[in-house]
């Protein structure tokens, strides 16, 4: 009895508490020695830290006293610092001397004069974008640098600031006929033309020329005669003035390059080498030496090795990591299923969908040929006009100047345009992803054309149209920028609609009093004949255009005139051949010929395909005169399922009460009954059937086209009311 006093039996709710204490007790044991250790490494890192840092600065000294001597070998001096920023938060806690702490810092933080800073507030620029605050001090220390941003940062002014205001610092005689000490290089003749105005926007003080191919020879060299300060052009021109002797590079002190990736790619790479052989040919007259400048928003390791020999001791400010996203984080990336024979119709439903009233929206194509045929189709309403490399110079500066100035709302380019517009635009669309000549994906090309929209913190939307072949390419865009597509479906005519009665609202607001005046008298007639809902109803599908029935689409290729079906089976699909079999099986040749675009479901129990409407209506025949019998499931109708990883989902809204003709159907499930006689023995038993539509639901978190279903209803009920919607058709086929 004693013993058994001593050592009380313990419940096991006791002992579960005594063995949760000694764990306990054994992890703060750990922790504590843990944090011992810890310690001890910390203070290790420290020493480590000092060390090196003292053995930077006297590598510091060394390459300093270096510079003092003469002339040395550039590729033996050729070293890189980095300064990685993945972030604003980051680039603030580097620049602390000069930003003040501040995300955007103010014009007042840098060494920028007064005539600079008024030219700069009458633009409404008060403070400085991370890239601009970054590199500012650097360039003007006269440092040589390469500059990495996302585009839309204000990459141009980053260079653009601080070279004027050395050239401002430096009060030498403009004398006439002088040559330019700022030699800027572009890819494109938009692009030059931009970097110019910057240019002169900043520093209107100086003498600033651009020179590009289509252009006349007589005018620049007028412009040469004069004197230049800062010369921007793209590579040929600036090669055809050096050869002509009219172009002379004794004065460059600056060798700036935009878009350097572009201008360091084989064909552009030889005419940048020759323009660097002719300034060393000639050394400056004043310095004797040359900072050069590179900046883009992609600079890969091949640039950065090719720049190289180019520049001396390059400083590397990077504000996109390459574990970062380098597309904008302000552009939302949309990719849409699209089969070729649709492209026109779906891009026109595009901009009616997402293109706003006053927005700007730019359709990129990968061809000449792609973008004249866009722009003459009978589906792309909207005034609209091309740019290619076809098209005459004195054409091209007035489209790009009515596009700019907002007159024009639509523009179909090839890539000449997705390094040369420096303005935001709203809405970006590629007809399909781009590749390079190999058939891989073109990241770089993709990145620089999203950048039109998203840019200075703005909001933009960039919609990028694929094929399944095509599929693999928006995988390798998603994996190098990091950010995921939005897979959605073509927007349905429901859509369409909706967005242009909301157009046409805001029209309504726009409308001079004087005119309702005018219109007041016949609309009170018509309101005598139709009810005001009607009436306006009516008015706003004048207004809109939409006066009939809109065409039925595909709801996975947007192709007009066909539907979507949906096969599913109780059984596991493992390829597309179970499904032809089954159709081929159980529907007549003659409209098994016309189905396209077969894809299987996600969760691989069915399939979807198109069908053209005319084969839609002979199969709904054939079922109605009892030549074809169908087995319903009885699946979970609130399950998803995913098709192109676009997800449809069922839901169930409303009334929770059972209906006792449903509940008989139900246990009915399995007889073989025509099945357009069960449906409408459904609708006659549920009048909540016949209010069932289908639409997009853009409340819900998930991807694509949505079915909603109103009214509570039952598996077969829901087959019933998405049947007889005349939307996406489904049919559960026997098997």
């Amino acid at each position: 009895m004693a013993s058994d006093e001593a050592k009380p039996v313990l419940t096991k709710e006791e002992k579960a508490v005594k063995k949760a204490a000694k764990l306990a007790k054994k992890l703060a044991k750990e922790q504590a020695k843990a944090e011992a250790e810890g310690s001890d490494s910390s203070v290790k890192k420290e020493k480590k830290h000092k060390k090196e840092k003292k053995e930077k600065k006297s590598k510091k000294r060394s390459r300093e006293a270096d510079d003092d001597n003469d002339e040395t070998d550039p590729a033996e001096d050729t070293a890189e610092s980095e300064v990685e920023a993945p972030a604003t938060k980051k680039v603030k806690s580097e620049n602390a001397t000069h930003v003040g702490g501040e995300e955007n810092p103010s014009l007042d933080n840098f060494r920028i004069c007064d005539e600079t800073k008024k030219n700069l507030q009458a633009r409404g620029i008060h403070t400085l974008f991370p890239i601009q605050a970054m590199t500012f001090d650097k360039i003007l220390d006269g440092k040589d640098l390469m500059g990495r941003a996302r585009t839309g940062m204000g990459k141009t002014l980053a260079f653009a600031l601080p070279v004027i205001e050395l050239l401002l610092k430096d009060k030498r005689p403009r004398s006439r006929g002088r040559a330019p000490r700022v030699v800027c290089m572009a890819p494109t003749r938009e692009l030059a033309k931009q970097v110019a105005s910057e240019f002169e926007l900043t520093g209107p003080s100086l003498s600033t020329v651009c020179i590009y191919g289509g252009a006349s020879y007589q005018s620049q060299n007028n412009a040469f005669r004069s004197g230049v300060d800062i010369l921007v052009g793209t590579t040929g021109r600036v090669i055809d003035h050096i050869d002509r002797g009219n172009l002379r590079l004794h004065n460059c002190e600056f060798l700036i390059l935009d878009e350097a990736d572009t201008m360091l790619e084989m064909g552009f790479r030889e005419d940048v080498q020759k323009v660097f052989t002719a300034m060393d040919q000639v050394k400056n007259e004043s310095t004797g030496k040359r900072q050069t400048l590179l900046f883009s928003a992609t600079i890969p390791k091949w640039v950065k090795d090719v720049a190289h020999k180019y520049m001396k001791k390059a400083e590397y400010v990077n504000l996109v990591k390459d574990s970062d996203d380098q597309a904008s984080t302000d552009v939302q990336h949309i990719a849409i299923p699209c089969h070729w024979q649709g492209r026109p119709t779906l891009l026109a439903n595009l901009l009616g969908v997402y293109a706003k009233k006053d927005s700007r929206t730019i359709i990129f194509a990968e061809t000449k040929k792609d973008c004249n045929e866009l722009a003459v189709h009978p589906e792309i309403k909207t005034d609209c006009q091309v740019l290619h490399g076809d098209i005459a110079q004195e054409q091209r500066e007035t489209t790009m100047k009515a596009f700019r100035e907002g007159r024009l709302r639509l523009l179909i380019a090839t890539d000449v345009a997705a390094r040369g517009l420096d303005m935001n635009v709203d809405l970006v669309i590629n007809s399909e992803p781009p590749r390079k000549m190999t058939g891989m994906a073109d990241v770089d090309t993709y990145v620089h054309r999203s950048g039109r929209t998203g840019r200075a913190g703005k909001k933009g939307i960039c919609i990028t149209l694929y094929t399944n072949r095509q599929r693999d390419q928006l995988n390798q865009i998603e994996r190098k920028i990091g950010n995921k597509f939005i897979m959605k479906g073509p927007p349905d005519q429901e859509d369409l609609i909706k967005a242009s009665a909301e157009k046409a609202l805001k029209e309504i607001d726009n409308v001079d009093p004087a005119m309702v005046e005018i219109f007041q008298e016949k609309a009170s007639e018509l309101l005598e004949t139709m009810e005001p809902e009607k009436c306006l109803a009516a008015a706003l599908a004048c207004i809109t255009g939409h006066t009939k029935p809109p065409r039925r689409t595909s709801l996975m290729s947007g192709v007009p005139d066909y539907v979507t079906v949906l096969f599913t089976s109780s059984n596991f699909i493992r390829a597309k051949g179970y499904v032809w079999n089954a159709v081929n099986r159980d529907i007549p040749e003659d409209i098994a010929k016309d189905i396209k675009q077969m894809t299987l479901t996600e969760d691989s129990m069915g399939a979807c395909f198109d069908l053209p409407i005319a084969g839609l209506e002979l199969l709904e025949k054939q079922i109605e005169e009892g030549g074809m019998n169908f087995k319903a499931s009885a699946a979970d109708p609130t399950g998803a399922f995913t098709v192109n990883s676009v997800n449809v989902k069922h839901y169930l809204k409303g009334n929770k009460k059972a209906s006792t003709t449903l509940a008989d159907e139900e246990r009915g499930i399995t007889q073989k009954i025509p099945f357009v006689n069960k449906l409408k023995a459904m609708v006659k038993a549920n009048p909540a059937v016949t209010k069932a539509k289908v639409m997009m639901d853009k409340d819900i978190r998930l991807k694509g086209a949505y079915l909603i279903v109103k009214g509570q209803m039952k598996p077969l009920a829901i087959i019933a009311a998405v049947a007889l919607a005349g939307g996406f058709i489904m049919y559960l086929v026997k098997g």
